[in-house]
């Protein structure tokens, strides 16, 4: 790990092993959260399991004039997949 030249020295002796690895983990969070799109927390705190739960109990994409799929979330899903969707599911993402 690069010294800051601006931390005190003893704030970065006093690291811990497992308070490095966290600090290293978290560092990578927050880049991907915030460079990749943002944190799907922010917009669904459940991270979308209701629509994929929903999505399950229908038996996937079967019918492409369901409501959901008119959601912010089910248009993300319809993007994500929309090289592997059914032929009457394709207008929807053109």
């Amino acid at each position: 790990m690069a010294l800051n030249p601006k931390l005190p020295l003893s704030s970065i002796q006093t690291l811990t092993d497992e308070s490095r690895v966290y600090l290293e983990e978290n560092f990578k969070f927050c880049l991907g959260v915030n460079f990749l799109g943002g944190d799907i927390r922010e917009d669904y705190p459940d991270y979308g399991r209701g629509f994929i739960a929903k999505i399950a109990e229908s038996g996937g994409f079967v019918c492409p004039d369901d409501e959901k799929w008119k959601t912010k979330i089910g248009r993300e899903v319809l993007d994500f997949y929309k090289d592997d969707l059914p032929d009457d599911f394709l207008p929807l993402v053109q």
